[in-house]
């Protein structure tokens, strides 16, 4: 069943994994070294599969791996013998634990995440201690085939200070054969202690060329020149491109396109006036009931634009073209003015966050975000 939010199969469905090939070789090598560690962090941007590695790595464990010796046969009649290859954690879908996983419903694996609160009828903002303790019972005991107990805890962001504080003890005494990974895209926030008692991973975004092949394998039915589109505005985040064109992202980037690389250009009355009756387009199509997915993407796709200007400002080159649209010259976005763009970067930003905090008029708060990028255009650095 696809994530309703992003069209993807959801992480413990999925049993295919794009660009990180690295991160398996080195659990894989962990796991041949004998000294597996009992705690793993799985960190990077959002969107990229850190979720998908960890019940990758989960099924691995559950099937048999991360173990010396071979396994005996579990509860359901099969060896739990893994079918990761040398260089692969990929458990064939045919084996018993893959299945179970899939269903959610494999009595080794506990997944640790924001429960529903049934008086608001919505999951709650952070993961409860005591959803911690009864992980953390869980783990403690003893698997009826001996095999793993595995926590998944997703995400380790949403842990608050007692939880996090719960979840500690666990990883200062593991039991034997008990594995707990953190999926985090704010490893920095987590608690230096967790932190110093699990191994840490780091998944980087992947290229576009990984990107378009998850699009290709979960969306086929998508057209390749959108694909190619989407996979670039996803600075690298499979995750992020099915998001945008579920939003409609590819259309809103064509129609933002002009308007955008019409910007450094804004220093006069005339000029300024164009940019902001091409805004107020904008604005009007995303600030209608039911576009709250379209009016966020309208932000990301400005953070993008401006992230990319600023990169190729700093090495001196233009970007290149995504739909035929044209960027302003590299020296817009150089060390000196480029300034005045990070500066509206973070305007804009706070900008957003006041405006879902507050609930705030969203048209007038587009047309704000195009006016700072406006003045951005000229005023000194």
């Amino acid at each position: 069943m696809p994530d309703p939010d992003t069209g993807l199969l959801l992480p413990r469905e999925n049993l295919a994994l794009f660009g990180h090939e690295r991160a398996e070789a080195a659990i894989l090598a962990a796991c041949a070294s004998g000294r597996l560690p009992h705690g793993w962090i799985l960190s990077g941007p959002k969107g990229i599969g850190k979720a998908t590695l960890a019940y990758r790595f989960a099924r691995h464990l559950l099937a048999g791996g991360g173990e010396d010796q071979p396994a005996p046969a579990d509860l359901f009649g099969a060896g739990r013998a893994p079918a990761a290859s040398g260089n692969s954690l990929a458990t064939d879908p045919g084996n018993p634990a893959a299945k179970l996983l899939a269903a959610g419903s494999h009595p080794g694996l506990f997944v640790l995440e924001r429960r529903m609160d049934d008086k608001r009828d919505r999951k709650k903002s952070v993961i409860a201690v005591e959803d911690v303790r009864a992980a953390i019972g869980f783990l403690h005991l003893t698997a009826g085939d001996g095999g793993w107990r595995v926590v998944i805890v997703d995400s380790a962001d949403d842990l608050n200070t007692s939880s996090a504080n719960a979840l500690l003890k666990i990883l200062e005494e593991p039991p034997s054969k008990a594995m707990v990974l953190l999926v985090s895209s704010s490893p920095h926030a987590l608690m230096p202690t967790i932190r110093s008692r699990c191994r840490m991973l780091r998944l980087d975004a992947l290229d576009h060329a990984s990107v378009g092949r998850v699009l290709a394998h979960v969306a086929p039915q998508l057209d390749p020149g959108e694909a190619r589109l989407l996979a670039r505005l996803a600075d690298g985040s499979p995750g992020r491109a099915l998001h945008l064109g579920l939003a409609g992202g590819a259309d809103l980037y064509r129609e933002m396109a002009g308007l955008l690389a019409s910007l450094p250009a804004a220093a006069g009355p005339s000029a300024w006036a164009a940019v902001m009756m091409a805004a107020h387009g904008i604005a009007d199509s995303v600030a209608r009931p039911g576009q709250d997915d379209a009016f966020a993407t309208v932000f990301d796709i400005i953070d993008w634009w401006l992230g990319v200007g600023l990169r190729a400002g700093a090495v001196g080159e233009t970007p290149p073209s995504l739909a035929g649209e044209s960027w302003p010259p590299a020296a817009v976005f150089a060390p000196g003015p480029g300034r005045r763009w990070l500066r509206a970067r973070t305007e804009i930003g706070d900008l957003l966050r006041a405006a879902l905090g507050l609930n705030l008029d969203r048209r007038q708060v587009v047309l704000d975000a195009f006016g700072i990028l406006a003045r951005a255009a000229c005023r000194p650095a």
